[in-house]
């Protein structure tokens, strides 16, 4: 895999990039992934990190930007490369670019562990939700 991340925003393939995105966002149609990414394309306080092999897009980060801290609002990984280390290599790319800000995530069961994996300390906590209470991960990277 020929790993490059990108920040540059215009020459995304906004199509492809929103099916990957669709499975970090909590049971969303496909048009709401859309939505959602394109949203995210256009606020400036959001930082874009897109995992690209070659001209093929692999992955997708966001990140709110504050001053206080970069808050990742999203992270997914196209299911070819999983395990390839595309994730971390997109933490890293983010946490070097927002330097000396930390970056903080929530996260669920399924996740926490490649956050712990990238070095995040994570703490659990309940959320209430429409359709239950659950254990939810808020997770830091300082």
């Amino acid at each position: 895999m020929q790993l490059r991340i990108t920040r540059e925003r215009a020459a995304l393939p906004i199509d492809e990039l929103s099916e990957i995105y669709g499975a970090c966002l909590y049971r969303a149609a496909p048009e709401d992934c859309r939505a959602a990414l394109l949203s995210h394309l256009m606020n400036p306080a959001v930082c874009c990190f897109a995992a690209l092999d070659g001209n093929r897009p692999v992955g997708l980060l966001t990140v709110q930007q504050t001053l206080e801290r970069g808050e990742i609002l999203g992270i997914a990984v196209h299911p070819a490369g999983r395990g390839q280390g595309v994730g971390r290599t997109m933490i890293l790319r983010a946490q070097s670019d927002l330097a000396p800000l930390p970056l903080t995530a929530e996260t669920d069961d399924d996740a926490v562990n490649f956050y712990r994996r990238c070095g995040f300390a994570c703490e659990a906590f309940s959320r209430a939700f429409p359709d239950g209470t659950v254990r939810r991960w808020r997770c830091i990277l300082a």
